[in-house]
Formats: structure tokens, sequence, C-alpha cells
């Protein structure tokens, strides 16, 4: 299996980039998931720790904010 490789360089397609601040940010109250596995939780943090994130994180307007 070819093992992923970190760059810092990302490949950007016609989908916007915005840097919002964590505070403009909420879960979704309609998230299915709500019990979470604390050593998974780990996992993803050491990953994300390791490699960055790989996939960009999805936002969506909110009727009135951005």
């Amino acid at each position: 299996m070819k093992q992923k490789t970190h760059t810092t360089e990302r490949q950007r397609t016609s989908a916007n980039i915005t840097e919002l601040a964590m505070e403009r940010v909420f879960p979704n109250p309609d998230q299915p998931r709500k019990d979470f596995d604390e050593e998974k939780i780990e996992e993803l943090s050491m990953s994300i720790k390791e490699y960055g994130v790989l996939e960009p994180i999805v936002v969506t307007p909110r009727r009135g904010h951005i």
C-alpha cells in the first residue's frame, strides 16, 4: 500500500478557501455522531500533529453568519 506523504503545498481546486476564527465555528446540532471514543480521538490528534490535516474541513454558512 502506498503511503501518503505530507506536503506544505496544497493543490487547490475551484473551491473557496477561507480562514475563520475558531469562535466563529460551531458544531452541527444535527450531527448524528454523539459519542466519541477517547482513544480514537487521541489517535486522530496524534495523526494531525504528525501529518497535518489531510482533508479540508468543510464549514457551512448559517443564516446571518459566515
